[in-house]
């Protein structure tokens, strides 16, 4: 609330998570707040309202925020695993064990660019689990980057592949 003294905008980079964006954050309004400081000490600054209608609200987050929908579009799956990473964290339930597994990062793969019928594919399916994790969307299909077992520590998915019981076919729900 309130006018503005500066502000700074920075693009966000696509495998961003929350926590590289906190700390770019972090370094940035650093920065501005010195030559703020400097610019209110000269008298060189014009204090700015904002634009109460462009205001939004952000309500905090619980953990139930980072449980993965698959009916969304893969952009917004993958949004999803980069904006609550690392806290609350995405999730899903793997129906064959029920296991709650945690993905850290995952990138987007359209269609096109798949040999698999991603289309007739109801969203949460494991598309591929060969070297890596592709799971169906509501639109398009994410290839799983970064993902974690219960009880297990954080890996990439080939390796997680490796040591976890986990079928083409199977489905996260």
């Amino acid at each position: 609330t309130g006018p503005m003294l500066r502000q700074r905008a920075t693009p966000i980079e696509p495998k961003a998570t929350a926590d590289d964006l906190h700390d770019e954050l972090a370094e940035l309004g650093a920065e501005l707040l010195v030559e703020t400081l400097d610019a209110l000490e000269s008298g060189d600054v014009e204090p700015t309202p904002q634009n109460e209608d462009a205001a939004t609200y952000a309500p905090l987050m619980s953990k139930q925020d980072g449980e993965v929908d698959w009916s969304e579009s893969a952009r917004r799956v993958s949004d999803l695993i980069r904006g609550v990473n690392p806290w609350p964290g995405a999730f899903s339930y793997l129906d064959r064990t029920d296991d709650r597994i945690k993905f850290h990062l995952a990138d987007v793969c359209e269609a096109d660019s798949l040999n698999l019928d991603v289309d007739g594919a109801e969203p949460g399916t494991v598309l591929r689990a060969d070297g890596e994790l592709l799971i169906a969307c509501g639109e398009d299909a994410v290839r799983v980057l970064d993902v974690q077992a219960p009880g297990r520590r954080a890996m990439a998915a080939d390796d997680f592949l490796n040591g976890y019981d986990i079928e083409v076919g199977d489905r996260f729900r």
